[in-house]
């Protein structure tokens, strides 16, 4: 469970330097104004039936957005995020002494390819003793849908993306590359998360991760 969420949470979390336009539209997010003291989006895995959080608040007058990830016994990411674009990523899944490692961006670019997006391109490395972990993505315009969200039909775009992690600890590497699909909700952000892929032993994985609830902080 801990490395599944991992994968979530290193690959759902996107970024964007503040110099690059939005990749999904705002339209397509949780409105600032409707956050107040703070959310919580719960997901669950609906073949395992787990969860994982996301916390999300305001920290200050302009805006900035902080989002810490977590499952039921472990913290993936902590982010800072400004108009949709993410400014600081610390891991703490992989640092595992509770201070988190801050990640260094190697790439973050949005290409024209004539479609309603484009095609966004992030590359980000994580590095620690003996550990060095780096994410790559390729996400693009899929189509449009509709689903049904707590007996209300919400209008969703559908992105397709391709994934590579790479994975290096002591003298031991490993490469496992993923197909993603990601539904963005109009008014909410991600409703529905799907990966697939194959790890080095040779055993596909398939997850779906659904979002059940958004709740305010108490």
């Amino acid at each position: 469970m801990k490395f599944m969420a991992f994968l979530f949470l290193v690959f759902v979390i996107h970024s964007c330097s503040t110099d690059l336009p939005r990749f999904i539209p705002e339209d397509f997010d949780y409105p600032n104004n409707k956050i107040g003291a703070g959310k919580t989006y719960v997901y669950r895995n609906r073949d395992s039936n787990q969860y994982h959080f996301n916390d999300i608040k305001i920290i200050n007058d302009q805006g900035y957005r902080s989002i810490r990830n977590y499952g039921d016994d472990s913290i993936g990411d902590s982010i800072i995020t400004y108009n949709g674009r993410t400014i600081e990523v610390y891991n703490f899944f992989l640092s595992r002494d509770g201070k988190g490692i801050k990640a260094e961006k190697l790439q973050d670019i949005i290409l024209s390819n004539n479609d309603k997006l484009g095609k966004h391109l992030t590359e980000w490395s994580y590095q620690a003793p003996k550990i060095l972990c780096t994410t790559k993505l390729e996400e693009e315009y899929d189509k449009d849908t509709t689903i049904n969200w707590q007996n209300h039909p919400l209008e969703c775009l559908v992105t397709r993306a391709t994934g590579i992690l790479r994975y290096r600890v002591s003298n031991s590497n490993y490469q496992t590359t993923y197909a993603f699909k990601y539904y963005y909700a109009k008014g909410i952000g991600v409703i529905r998360y799907f990966n697939e892929f194959t790890d080095h032993d040779g055993k596909y994985h398939s997850n779906t991760w659904n979002l059940v609830s958004i709740k305010t902080f108490q």
